[in-house]
């Protein structure tokens, strides 16, 4: 479920109360002028599918439907293991490739920096997973690129040296530092439809910089988990910011 989302049983029919914190006017209006724009392709989803109360109840309830199948075909899988008695020998790794946006800041997709957008569930079970790791969650900040380097640990085989992603093993096991923050980027299309982003995320700050029009974002997550208030232009954070704006370039040319 996204962050701020609820839902509520009202009578024999279920009735979503399917409106994110941040899915009022005044979060959309708040964006930049090349940013809040009809052409801007979550903005015209979001007309699509999620502009009444009829269209935002049927567009979360598919959403929601989704996930119920995607939950019953895990469980089969999982079934299924077992029915071969190969469950104990096994390792599922179950993540997304995207967050999504159902009406937080006024938009619909997948395209955008906002915390719903690029944060993935990750979950790593099953019957092959060391028992000194079994049942604990993390809140280390992990990224798609440290599957590869993780099962690879897991099977007994030391990572290259050569692969970006981290060994979450090793981070958990307090064998290797926990990643501190990752470069973020989304550069297909451009303006209007989709304003090109770079930036940086920690676990508690978020820097962004649309580049196309030297737009700054500042988030202090921490704080403000939904992004309400760009802290970009406040004297107070000029310390954080340029931090972040360092930080942020020599990420840049390590990517690059």
């Amino acid at each position: 479920m996204t962050t701020g989302q609820r839902k509520r049983k009202v009578s024999r029919h279920t009735s979503w109360s399917t409106d994110p914190l941040t899915a009022g006017p005044p979060y959309w209006n708040s964006l930049p002028a090349f940013f809040r724009t009809d052409q801007n392709i979550g903005r015209d989803r979001w007309k699509l599918l999620l502009s009444t109360p009829e269209l935002r109840q049927q567009t979360t309830r598919d959403y929601y439907r989704l996930i119920t199948g995607v939950d019953e075909v895990v469980g089969s899988l999982v079934a299924q293991l077992k029915k071969l008695d190969i469950d104990k020998n096994t390792l599922i790794v179950f993540m997304g490739d995207n967050g999504f946006l159902l009406g937080e800041h006024g938009l619909e997709g997948k395209w955008f920096g906002f915390e719903e957008s690029i944060r993935v569930p990750l979950i790593i079970s099953g019957g092959a997973m060391p028992k000194s790791l079994q049942g604990i969650s993390s809140r280390q900040l992990a990224l798609n690129i440290d599957i590869a380097p993780t099962l690879l640990s897991l099977a007994g085989i030391h990572p290259p040296d050569s692969m970006q992603g981290y060994d979450l093993l090793a981070v958990e096991q307090k064998k290797r530092p926990a990643r501190r923050d990752f470069f973020y980027e989304h550069t297909y299309l451009g303006s209007p439809r989709l304003p090109k982003v770079e930036g940086v995320v920690t676990s508690d700050l978020k820097y962004m910089l649309y580049t196309e029009h030297g737009y700054e974002e500042l988030y202090d997550l921490a704080k403000d988990p939904h992004e309400t208030l760009n802290l970009a232009k406040h004297s107070s954070e000029k310390v954080r910011l340029e931090k972040l704006r360092k930080r942020y370039e020599e990420l840049k040319r390590q990517v690059k």
